[in-house]
């Protein structure tokens, strides 16, 4: 898998798996992204770990406990083309640094063609009345 290729199955998914990928799961990721807690190492802060959390979480932390123990693994082996995406993420970039970096773009770009599509359909048809 080449990075482009990551980089288009990695925006896909944002885009096409929405049950998954709510508005405030792009939101929560990318913040999480900024901070630089994206990992590959640590299951619960891989793509698929933040893909099947509820609850985002640092898997390195101190004293760590995690609040849904096994939801990587039931995750990874339950839904289509999960293992793809967990290689995608690795394939973004050579380390988390860069892989929190094209994460942040890709949730920015996904974030921003939901507003253009949230505004594309809220825009008057012609002719109808719209109450004032």
């Amino acid at each position: 898998m080449t990075q482009l290729d990551a980089i288009l199955l990695i925006a896909w998914r944002l885009h096409n798996c929405r049950d998954i990928w709510t508005d405030q799961k792009l939101i929560d990721v990318l913040v999480f992204a900024v901070d630089g807690k994206l990992s590959f190492h640590y299951s619960c802060n891989c793509f698929l770990g933040v893909e099947s959390s509820s609850v985002l979480h640092v898997r390195h932390a101190p004293k760590f406990i995690c609040p849904e123990p096994r939801h990587y693994v039931k995750h990874k082996t339950s839904i289509d083309g999960a293992p793809e995406a967990e290689e995608a993420f690795l394939r973004l970039a050579p380390n988390d640094e860069g892989r929190n970096k094209k994460m942040v773009t890709l949730l920015q770009d996904e974030i921003g063609i939901r507003r253009r599509e949230q505004e594309k359909s809220m825009e008057q048809v012609p002719g109808e009345c719209v109450p004032v």
